[in-house]
């Protein structure tokens, strides 16, 4: 079965190779990937059903949300992720440098560290 963090690994590589926009775009995207993922994956060991069709970004948000507090947190990081990766996919006009990718490198350890940390059973309302 693959590892979703080695997407993380492959984003650090990309960034590391320097000023590359291409490598640097293309590891803003690996980074959401990683992030995602992983939360996906945990939340399906805790019992959640998870679409699997584009649904599935969107559902795994909504599922963190319902924890509240941390859950919340890492909903929004998750989010700002997302957009930065749809940025940097799609909007061509916008500059992305080096710095950017790895701070966003930064932002989805911390998601996967927090996700894998947390028990996210499926609430009994649910």
């Amino acid at each position: 079965m693959f590892n979703p963090s080695d997407f993380l690994t492959l984003a650090e590589e990309l960034a590391q190779s320097g000023e590359d926009e291409s490598k640097i775009r293309t590891s803003i995207g690996r980074t959401y990937y990683a992030a995602f993922l992983n939360a996906r994956e945990q939340l399906k060991i805790g019992g959640w059903n998870i679409p699997k069709t584009a649904k599935a970004h969107w559902k795994v948000r909504e599922i963190l949300q319902k924890y509240g507090g941390a859950g919340r947190v890492l909903a929004d990081k998750l989010l700002k992720l997302s957009r930065i990766r749809d940025n940097a996919d799609y909007e061509l006009g916008q500059t992305f440098e080096q710095k950017t990718a790895f701070r966003k490198i930064k932002l989805a350890q911390k998601i996967i560290e927090k996700v894998k940390e947390k028990k996210f059973e499926k609430l009994s309302e649910s």
